[in-house]
């Protein structure tokens, strides 16, 4: 991740946009993040904090953050002393990665206090800390992370606040680039590591830019000279944002220029904002942390689950080819009973000619403990034992089908869940369902959600469900039966509704639902995905049918490719 100081020196100098705003809202989603709502004649936004290990970031986000029912003692705080205050400055700790962010508050008196947010970003020790301007110094009213007299800083309410120990590093803005190129020079170290051992606010992919555009070499002034001085004419005059993204098309880094040192390797996307880069790209790493957090275990125990169904299908499946294989039994005994006067008592196997087959000879094994027409009556009877086995096989095997179609579909749901309530819905489905026993000191019941709700172009609301009890509700009792329903053909994914009221959908809201059905399914990483759609009146669930699984007729297909942007766009948040 390149979130370094100099990409936070150009947010910084994005949100100067926002000085003027006023706080309208505060939440604290996780007890890491923070999220201030700032509105004002000429900007409104919602600037996101977060001091999450692996996630550090501070940007306006678009995305939407399930809050909890109640809310933190420091969001509380924060609310206190900064609700309806004016954002009045901006500024960055030289270019290391410090902001703080300047409010004019008004306390319970009247009186106007300036209450200063600084947000720390330093790896684990990442912070975000209250605090109140007294004689030109920070007093911390209160912080996420709390340290006391026995680490380097103290960081607890009512103490001075001191920033982090400086590098010693120079901040290549202040100084012309000869004076850099010298000290960068005279570091006598490899270009890569003489960017970042002079100078801050650089990650890694920018020294490692800087060395390929020296062509790793600093014993050449002025080439060293050339490169600073590119170096500092873009982040002067605001860089471009750029995300970076692997062969699986998945963001690995960003930056503030277009990269050489890939050559064709990699493919780059470019932004119009620092704020829609980073939204972006941390929205997508954000999602795919708290799923590693929330579901983690429940995903390995559904796979076991998947996997232990999957080899009993294939058991089942064996087994029926081999009760099909039965003739050869009716057969047998047939052949003992035409030629009982020429068995032994005690013969291991019956030589004889098999009238079945050309009179063939054919040699069968009996049972030397039994007299031939016991060993008759035996195979007569294996080969009953194997007809009813293909009738109860076959409908078996059906079930087994269904299980494993049910616990991908409960896969697929746990892989998009993005909060705790989903993943508590899809656990109390698990035990409702019998898959898993349910703690003695758990939640009765996890809070009930809503479905997701999308706004077509044309203005028909859609809905969405998020897991199989949520589709089961949004389609056998919430829709109207001449309302249109839509699923991804032949994969695990969501029900989807459009609600018509009587009206005749227009093909472009049909388009829509289809690439928000296939958006919300295992096909999301697919193109030209079909998608069948009918009215609900022609949707049915069978009896004793799994949680989600429904069967349906006289329906129509689409193809429709996902978008998140689309579903982004119409999404009522």
């Amino acid at each position: 991740m390149a979130f370094d100081g100099t990409i936070l020196h150009l947010v910084a100098q994005s949100l100067r946009a926002y000085i003027g705003a006023r706080v309208q809202k505060i939440y604290q989603p996780m007890k890491d993040t923070v999220i201030i709502s700032l509105k004002s004649k000429d900007a409104s936004g919602r600037l996101i904090i977060s001091a999450s290990a692996g996630l550090q970031r501070i940007h306006i986000t678009n995305s939407s953050v399930e809050n909890p029912a109640s809310p933190p003692m420091f969001c509380m705080l924060l609310r206190k002393h900064l609700s309806g205050a004016m954002l009045t400055d901006i500024y960055q700790l030289g270019m290391d990665r410090v902001i703080f962010l300047k409010f004019d508050s008004v306390t319970e008196m009247g009186d106007h206090a300036d209450i200063i947010v600084v947000f720390e970003m330093l790896g684990r020790q990442s912070n975000i800390l209250l605090c109140r301007a007294e004689d030109d110094k920070l007093k911390i009213l209160d912080c996420l992370r709390r340290t006391d007299a026995a680490s380097k800083r103290v960081l607890l309410p009512g103490v001075f606040y001191d920033p982090p120990e400086s590098s010693g590093r120079i901040n290549i803005l202040q100084l012309s680039a000869e004076e850099t190129a010298e000290k960068i020079v005279s570091s006598a170290r490899p270009a890569e590591s003489a960017l970042r051992d002079v100078a801050d606010g650089f990650s890694p992919i920018v020294a490692r830019e800087f060395a390929f555009r020296c062509e790793d070499s600093i014993t050449n002034f002025s080439s060293v000279k050339a490169a600073i001085e590119r170096l500092k004419y873009c982040i002067e005059s605001g860089g471009k944002p750029v995300m970076l993204y692997d062969e699986n098309g998945i963001p690995f880094d960003f930056t503030f220029f277009i990269p050489k040192q890939y050559g064709d390797g990699v493919k780059y996307k470019t932004f119009d904002s620092y704020n829609s880069l980073l939204d972006e790209y941390f929205t997508e790493r954000d999602v795919k942390q708290k799923q590693r957090e929330l579901s983690s275990k429940l995903i390995k125990h559904v796979t076991n689950l998947v996997q232990r169904a999957e080899r009993k299908l294939r058991a089942r499946e064996a087994d029926l080819i081999k009760s099909k294989e039965r003739e050869h039994l009716r057969i047998y005994g047939e052949l003992i009973c035409a030629g009982m006067h020429n068995i032994h008592p005690g013969a291991t196997f019956f030589d004889t000619e098999d009238y079945y087959n050309n009179m063939r000879p054919i040699r069968i094994p009996l049972d030397p403990a039994l007299s031939a027409a016991s060993n008759a009556q035996k195979y007569f009877k294996e080969y009953k034992k194997a007809a009813s086995a293909e009738k109860m096989l076959s409908t078996l095997i059906e079930q087994s089908k269904d299980e494993c179609r049910y616990l991908n579909s409960v896969l697929y749901s746990l892989s998009r869940s993005e909060s705790s309530n989903e993943i508590d819905s899809i656990y109390s489905e698990l035990v409702e369902e019998g898959y898993i026993k349910r703690k003695s000191n758990s939640k009765s019941k996890p809070q009930a959600l809503k479905p997701l709700s999308f706004i077509s172009s044309d203005g028909f609301k859609i809905m969405v469900g998020r897991n199989n009890r949520q589709n089961d509700a949004l389609t056998l009792k919430t829709a109207d039966k001449n309302d249109t329903w839509l699923h991804v053909k032949d994969a695990p994914g969501s029900h989807v509704i459009i609600e018509t009221g009587g009206a005749d959908v227009p093909d472009r809201t049909i388009i829509e639902a289809a690439v928000i059905a296939c958006t919300y399914s295992s096909a999301a990483m697919s193109a030209n995905v079909p998608v069948d759609y009918t009215q609900v009146k022609n949707v049915k669930k069978p009896a004793g049918a799994k949680p989600g699984m429904v069967i349906y007729k006289t329906n129509r297909t689409v193809y429709a490719t996902p978008s998140k942007d689309l579903c982004n766009r119409l999404l009522v948040k």
